[in-house]
C-alpha cells in the first residue's frame, strides 16, 4: 500500500518503489503482514506511533513476529537434533556457534526478514520431511510460501523442499504441500497485480533507488559469478568467513552429503537448498550481493538454520584433539567479533574493511551502543551491554563443557580464538577503510541519541 504518509511521519528512506505515481515499499511484503498481529496487539494499550521515538510499538511487533518465529524454530531444532544425533556432545557448541558466532542472532533481534524466513523454512522442512500427517504437509507448504513472500530468493530452497516431499513418493502428500504453499502464493500474486501492475512484477522491479540493479538479469539476479562467490566468503568487510570462519565447513559438508542423498533423502534440503541460494546470490549485480549496508552477506542468512542443522547432524561425533581445538578456536573468534559488532551500530558500509575495528570499536569507545531495553530503562549505553555479554560467556562455557573436550585442545582452542579476535581489533584501520566507513557521520547522527533522557 501507499507509504507516503508514513515516510512523512517517520522519515525518508531509500528502500522505496514507485508505480503509477504511488510510493510503495520495495521489499517483499511477507514480514510486514506477519508483524500486523503483533502491531495490533501493542496498539491495544499504546498510541499510534508518530515518530521513531515511539519505539515500543515497533519493538513489540518485531518480538511477536521475527523473534517469536526464531524461538519456535530453535525449539524444533533442538528437539529434532536430540533425536537425530542421539544426542551429540557437539550439539550445544553448534547451537552456540549459530546464535553467538554468526550474524544470524543479530538479524533475529531486528526487523529484517532473513532470520524470520529462515525460521519458517526450517519449521517447514521439519514438518514436511520428518512428520507423516497430511496436516503437517499443508502447514509446511504454508510456512514455505510465507517465507518466500518475505524473501523472494528463498524460492530456491522452497523448491528443494517440494522435491524432498516428492521423494517420499506420496503424491497426496505433495499435493497437500503445494496446496498449502498456494495460499501465500495467491496472496502475493494479488498484491503484485494490484500495486505493481502484474502477477510477476515484484516490488524490487519498481525500486526507485536501484534501477540499474533490477535491469540486470531477472530482477537484479544473473548468472553466478566466481568473483561474487569469493566475495561472499572472503570480502574483508562483508565476507562470511570474516565473521564466522567455522562456516568454511558448510560447503565442504554440504557437497560431501550429496552422494548420500539416496540413503538419506532428508539431507536434500539442508545440503542442496542453501548451496543453491549461495549460487543465486552470487548472481546479483556487483556489489549488491552484499545486500547494501549490512552485517555480513545478509541474503545468505535465510538459509542459515538449515546450514546449522546440516553441521549439527553431519558433524556430530566427537572430534580429534586437533580438529576440536580448531573448531573451538574459530567459534570463539566469531563470538568475540560478533559480540563487539552486535553491540553497536552494525549495518556496515561497503569497503569498511575490518569493520569490527574500523566501525564497531570506534563507536563503542565513544559510547554508542545498539538501542536495547537497558538503555530504555535508563542504564548508561555501555553498562546496558553487560547482561547479554555475561549471558554469552555463560553459554560458551556451557557449550564447551558439553563437548567433553579437556586439556590442551580446550585451552588452545579458546586461547587462539580469543587472541586472534583481539589481534584483529588491534589492527589500525587504513585511511581508505575509514573514508568508506562514514564513521564520523554515524557518530554525529547516533551520539545525541545516547544521552540521558533518550526515548
Amino acid at each position: 500500500a501507499e507509504i507516503g504518509p508514513e515516510l512523512a511521519d517517520l522519515g525518508t528512506h531509500t528502500d522505496v518503489a514507485v508505480h503509477e505515481g504511488r510510493t510503495l515499499s520495495n521489499k517483499a511484503p511477507g514480514l510486514s503482514v506477519a508483524a500486523l498481529p503483533g502491531y495490533r496487539l501493542m496498539r491495544l494499550w499504546l498510541p499510534m506511533p508518530r515518530s521513531l521515538e515511539d519505539w515500543l510499538v515497533f519493538y513489540g511487533a518485531r518480538v511477536l513476529s521475527v523473534t517469536l518465529a526464531v524461538v519456535g524454530a530453535l525449539i524444533l531444532f533442538v528437539r529434532r537434533a536430540l533425536r537425530e544425533a542421539s544426542p551429540s556432545p557437539l550439539l550445544p557448541l553448534w547451537l552456540f556457534a549459530l546464535l553467538f558466532a554468526t550474524p544470524f542472532a543479530v538479524y533475529a533481534r531486528s526487523f529484517f526478514s532473513h532470520a524470520f524466513a529462515a525460521a519458517l523454512l526450517f519449521a517447514a522442512y521439519t514438518l514436511a520431511v520428518h512428520e507423516r500427517r497430511a496436516l503437517s504437509a499443508a502447514v509446511a507448504g504454508l510456512l514455505a510460501g510465507i517465507a518466500v513472500a518475505a524473501e523472494y530468493p528463498l524460492a530456491v530452497i522452497a523448491v528443494t523442499l517440494a522435491f524432498a516431499v516428492a521423494m517420499r513418493r506420496s503424491w497426496t502428500r505433495l499435493a497437500v504441500f503445494l496446496s498449502g504453499a498456494a495460499v501465500p502464493a495467491a496472496a502475493l500474486a494479488i498484491y503484485h497485480a494490484k500495486y505493481f501492475g502484474g502477477v510477476f512484477r515484484s516490488p524490487p522491479a519498481a525500486s526507485a533507488s536501484y534501477a540499474e540493479v533490477v535491469d540486470h538479469g531477472l530482477v537484479g539476479i544473473g548468472w553466478p559469478s566466481l568473483s561474487s562467490l569469493a566475495g561472499l566468503f572472503f570480502d574483508p568487510a562483508h565476507g562470511l568467513l570474516y565473521f564466522s570462519p567455522f562456516l568454511i565447513l558448510w560447503p565442504i559438508v554440504a557437497v560431501a552429503a550429496i552422494p548420500r542423498l539416496r540413503q538419506q533423502p532428508a539431507l536434500l534440503v539442508p545440503a542442496v537448498g542453501p548451496l543453491l541460494l549461495l549460487l543465486l546470490i552470487s548472481g546479483y549485480l556487483p556489489p549488491h550481493w552484499r545486500g547494501g549496508w549490512a552485517l555480513g552477506p545478509r541474503y545468505l542468512f535465510g538459509g542459515m538454520l538449515l546450514v546449522g542443522w546440516l553441521l549439527a547432524v553431519r558433524v556430530a561425533r566427537p572430534l580429534s584433539a586437533r580438529a576440536g581445538a580448531a573448531l573451538l578456536a574459530t567459534v570463539s573468534y566469531g563470538a568475540v567479533v560478533l559480540a563487539v559488532m552486535g553491540s553497536t551500530f552494525w549495518t556496515i558500509p561497503y569497503g569498511a574493511n575490518n569493520p569490527a575495528r574500523t566501525v564497531s570499536l570506534y563507536l563503542l569507545e565513544r559510547g554508542i551502543a545498539e538501542f536495547n531495553l537497558g538503555i530504555a530503562a535508563g542504564l548508561p549505553p555501555i553498562a546496558s551491554l553487560l547482561p547479554p555479554l555475561l549471558a554469552g560467556m555463560f553459554a560458551l562455557a556451557a557449550a564447551v563443557r558439553a563437548t567433553n573436550m579437556t586439556g590442551w585442545p580446550r585451552r588452545a582452542g579458546l586461547a587462539v580464538g580469543v587472541a586472534t579476535s583481539l589481534l584483529l581489533l588491534a589492527i589500525p584501520p587504513s585511511a581508505k577503510a575509514i573514508a568508506n566507513s562514514h564513521r564520523e557521520g554515524l557518530l554525529g547522527a547516533l551520539g545525541p541519541a545516547m544521552h540521558a533522557g533518550w526515548r
